[in-house]
């Protein structure tokens, strides 16, 4: 059985949307003083192809928020990353980014084997957290970051950044309305042509379902507003891709109110994401989502329609903005590493359940999530 540990689940009960403080951790409500006015210190740890968006999401949060200092121990990297976004602050070690005063907040953009070992200096400085997915390599990992943020009253979130596409915000406000009833199934369909050819996503051993399949997975938690109780998932390597991870999955999830949710997830298909598509059903209608982008809500015979911008960079904006808005309330923010704990177990029981060919029950969370 794979899930949360039951210390931790009696000691923090899981809550993503606390209705008040009260029901958080001790997180401190204030960035380096008492004024909320004061313009927040962002750090960038790790300046890779992704970060960049982690930049111009900040960027375009001023002049509530600045990026102030970057750290990576690549220097061309560094460099280039802090010429091309007017950043000053330059540093090669977590250690001196955590000595950073005027670092309120950092995002972690490092592979995912180091997150522990830096978040820890980061977290002990004082330091809030918005950490890339997948949050780490391990439930243990993940647990021990958790329970030092919660002890240092730090918060963390997780980059689950496809939350905030506004198709998914359509989308879930949608199912919550009641439109087309309470989800009895989903079918997350998502075949595309993605070969790593350098860096650790060439080399990691869990490639498609922990990198892109943990987003449709964290996706099937948000929409369906339920938590997962058993899964069953199959992974292939063909040889076809430069990487070494699997690059063909499928998995079936169950969840605690019965619905069923089925993901097809592969990095080697000719459709090239040309045939993706998601689907929510329910009593009452069923949403098709169109590569986040188009929302079709079908009922009877009827038909409606909505269009969104696709913005990826806008995405890594909402999941700072939350977090900041997290900070500055002392709420615990909607994609919380607590939250993503579930998230995590379900990515933990997939593989699990892929390497023993088995269904994997995945552990309940005490008190109402949702």
């Amino acid at each position: 059985m794979v899930g949360f540990r039951t210390d931790f689940v009696l000691t923090y009960p899981f809550n993503p949307l606390p209705k008040s403080a009260d029901s958080s951790p001790n997180i401190a409500k204030t960035v380096r003083s008492k004024d909320k006015q004061m313009t927040i210190g962002i750090g960038i740890l790790g300046c890779g192809r992704i970060s960049r968006h982690h930049f111009s999401a900040a960027q375009a949060l001023a002049p509530r928020a600045k990026v102030v200092a970057a750290c990576d121990v690549d220097a061309r990297l560094l460099n280039e990353r802090c010429d091309q976004f007017d950043v000053a602050r330059r540093v090669s070690a977590v250690e001196e980014l955590a000595r950073c005063a005027e670092v309120d907040v950092v995002v972690v953009v490092t592979p995912p084997h180091v997150r522990l070992a830096v978040a820890q200096p980061l977290l002990e400085a004082g330091k809030h957290l918005l950490v890339e997915k997948p949050f780490t390599e391990s439930m243990a990992e993940a647990h021990a970051i958790v329970d030092l943020a919660a002890r240092l009253g730090r918060q963390v979130a997780v980059n689950q950044n496809y939350r905030w596409y506004d198709a998914i915000i359509h989308t879930r406000g949608l199912i919550q309305s009641g439109r087309i009833g309470a989800p009895t199934y989903a079918v997350i369909h998502d075949c595309v042509w993605r070969d790593e050819v350098s860096g650790w996503r060439r080399e990691t051993t869990r490639l498609a379902l922990a990198v892109m399949g943990i987003h449709w997975l964290d996706r099937l938690r948000w929409l369906l507003m339920d938590e997962p109780v058993a899964v069953s998932s199959l992974t292939g390597m063909r040889p076809t891709l430069a990487s070494q991870g699997e690059n063909e999955t499928t998995t079936i999830v169950e969840f605690r109110n019965g619905a069923l949710a089925t993901l097809t997830h592969s990095w080697s298909s000719q459709t090239r994401g040309r045939a993706n598509f998601q689907q929510f059903d329910g009593p009452q209608g069923s949403l098709v989502l169109s590569e986040d982008a188009e929302v079709t809500l079908y009922s009877g015979e009827e038909e409606q329609r909505w269009s969104f911008a696709r913005d990826f960079t806008a995405s890594f904006g909402a999941s700072l903005r939350l977090l900041l808005d997290a900070v500055e309330s002392g709420q615990e923010a909607p994609h919380s590493a607590r939250d993503n704990l579930m998230t995590m177990a379900l990515l933990e029981a997939c593989y699990l359940s892929a390497a023993e060919r088995r269904r994997v029950e995945i552990a309940p969370v005490e008190g109402q999530v949702w």
